[in-house]
C-alpha cells in the first residue's frame, strides 16, 4: 500500500493477508536528574523548581520543616518526598507530615504523618502516609530529622518567589518555609512555627499522587 509520513489514515492495505508495522517518533525531553518525579506523579512544593545542577544544605536537627503545597483538583496522596545529597551518618532517620493550613495561610493542624525512614544514605526518601483524598486549597508539607543531618537538595534558586506571609524576599532569596523547635521527629498535632528558611536553606519536597 501507500503510506503518508504525515497522515497515517492515507496508508491503504491491499486484499489479502498483510502484516502492518507501525512506528512513531518522538522528541525526547531531558528530565533534571535531582527531579523527585521518576515514574511517579507528583505535586512540588509551591514556587519549587527542580534544579540542573544540585546544591544542598544541611538539615536543622528537630525542626520540623513547613513547606506551603497548594492542591489545585481533589487529589489522593500517599507519601511525602524528598532526595537526601549527603548522608547522615549512622542512625540518622526523617519523617514526613501534611498538615491543614489555617484561615491565615499559616501551618495548622496535622493531618497525617510518615513512620522513620532511614537518612544514612543518599538518594530520593520516600516517607509514606496513609492514603487520603485531599480537597483543592493551601497545605504544608512537614518534614523534620533526627540523631545526624543529612543534607538535602535544594530547589532551584532561579526563578524561585517568596511565597509565605507576604514576604518581599527577592528572585533569589525569600521565605520557602517556616519550622519551630521539637524532640526528636515528634512532629506536633498543631504547628506553632517560630523562624523562617531561606530557599538555598529549604529541602526540595514533593507530594507522591497515588
Amino acid at each position: 500500500g501507500t503510506y503518508n509520513d504525515n497522515d497515517p489514515t492515507a496508508a491503504t492495505i491491499a486484499a489479502g493477508t498483510k502484516r502492518v508495522i507501525c512506528s512513531a517518533e518522538q522528541g525526547a525531553v531531558v528530565t533534571p536528574p535531582h527531579n523527585l518525579a521518576g515514574t511517579n506523579r507528583v505535586i512540588y512544593a509551591a514556587g519549587q523548581i527542580v534544579p540542573n545542577t544540585s546544591t544542598n544544605s544541611a538539615a536543622l536537627l528537630n525542626r520540623p520543616y513547613y513547606i506551603p503545597v497548594m492542591i489545585s483538583t481533589p487529589r489522593t496522596i500517599d507519601a511525602v518526598m524528598c532526595r537526601i545529597a549527603i548522608a547522615g551518618t549512622t542512625g540518622s532517620v526523617g519523617k514526613g507530615a501534611l498538615y491543614a493550613a489555617t484561615l491565615a495561610g499559616a501551618p495548622g493542624t496535622k493531618i497525617v504523618e510518615s513512620a522513620t525512614v532511614a537518612t544514612d544514605t543518599t538518594g530520593l526518601k520516600v516517607f509514606s502516609l496513609t492514603k487520603r483524598r485531599y480537597k483543592p486549597g493551601l497545605y504544608y508539607i512537614g518534614i523534620v530529622f533526627d540523631v545526624a543531618a543529612p543534607n538535602f537538595t535544594n530547589p532551584a534558586p532561579v526563578g524561585m518567589v517568596a511565597p509565605l506571609n507576604n514576604d518581599p524576599g527577592t528572585m533569589l532569596v525569600g521565605t520557602a518555609a517556616q519550622y519551630e523547635v521539637s524532640t526528636g521527629t515528634v512532629f506536633p498535632a498543631t504547628a506553632a512555627p517560630v523562624a523562617v528558611r531561606g530557599i538555598d536553606e529549604t529541602p526540595l519536597v514533593a507530594l507522591r499522587l497515588a
